[in-house]
């Protein structure tokens, strides 16, 4: 006999934003329909979680928008979520705002998801993960708004917290490299053009 199902509003939560964030929509839709049927006392206490796996949804059905509407009053104020924290929230509304193009506030988000305002209990043990990829972003961001200094401060905190990178580090570690060359109007491979 296989282990049962977690049907709590945490364990639908849990499961909902991996199956959303992985492209298992309807698998993630599912688990907020089964939210909708606990009762409303239920959920009303993780009103800030339901929000998450929301706007998690809207996230990979490219709803960019939504996930912004969603989820930027809980980036610092609002009620906390007791399932998500605010780590992940602050990195969807980047996310959202880089993927709809507003480069400017998505780079003010990405600091923000390196910044330990308001974060407690979990957010502290995850926070370096999320701050390294923040950095990894946030480098071709400023290269792109056209701020080389920025872009290139932030490539090498990436480069120095990923000291051992995986293939998916390595290939974000490279474009931040990049993109800091080109803002720097050098050669992305480090070597000199003829």
């Amino acid at each position: 006999m296989g282990a049962r199902e977690d049907t709590t509003i945490p364990g639908l939560v849990v499961a909902g934003v991996a199956k959303a964030r992985t492209g298992m929509i309807l698998a993630a839709e599912e688990a907020l329909a089964a939210i909708g049927r606990q009762p409303r006392r239920r959920q009303r206490k993780y009103e800030a979680d339901i929000a998450v796996l929301t706007a998690s949804i809207a996230g990979a059905r490219g709803e960019w928008g939504t996930v912004v509407r969603e989820l930027e009053p809980l980036t610092i104020a609002g009620r906390t979520s007791f399932v998500v924290y605010r780590l992940p929230i602050r990195w969807l509304v980047a996310e959202a705002l880089e993927n709809l193009g507003r480069d400017e506030e998505a780079a003010a988000a990405y600091e923000l998801v390196i910044d330990p305002l308001r974060l407690r209990g979990i957010g502290y043990l995850v926070r370096p993960s999320y701050v390294a990829l923040a950095h990894c972003r946030l480098a071709p961001l400023y290269a792109r708004l056209g701020r080389p200094d920025e872009a290139r401060r932030h490539w090498q905190s990436a480069q120095a917290m990923i000291t051992t990178p995986d293939p998916v580090y390595r290939e974000l570690l490279a474009t931040a490299r990049a993109a800091v060359a080109v803002a720097s109007g050098r050669p992305s491979d480090g070597h000199s053009q003829n």
